[in-house]
């Protein structure tokens, strides 16, 4: 993967999810050339977004990612939208897909020739 991840925030174990995810989204749609970088929220950014990504700059950002118990956390997150119905999976990977999903469409889109679709 030619992507610059900063882990030095994230605890180990969710690096280690969004690698798996970044190379499961690679093996299904080849390489992701709008994925140039993994970072964190800067301390203090005031969103109740739990993740983002940024077509301008290819990168993908998490937030709350730091402790031990950050996939837990996750999951207990996307546990209780999935209920109420705004996400589609109860998973703890449900955040990293979601944003890893937006740099699969911004690879797809920049391959994709406009003029050349039916109307």
């Amino acid at each position: 993967m030619n992507i610059q991840a900063d882990y030095s925030k994230y605890n180990i174990d969710v690096a280690n999810a969004v690698n798996q995810e970044i190379s499961k989204a690679t093996e299904l749609f080849g390489e992701l050339t709008h994925l140039k970088s993994v970072r964190t929220f800067p301390k203090g950014y005031s969103t109740s977004w739990k993740g983002a990504y940024v077509e301008s700059k290819k990168s993908l950002w998490l937030r709350n990612v730091s402790q031990k118990d950050s996939l837990e956390k996750l999951g207990a997150i996307a546990k209780q939208q999935h209920m109420i119905g705004f996400w589609s999976t109860p998973s703890e990977m449900h955040t990293i897909r979601h944003e890893i999903g937006h740099a699969v469409a911004a690879t797809i889109r920049q391959g994709i020739h406009l003029k050349a679709l039916p109307r």
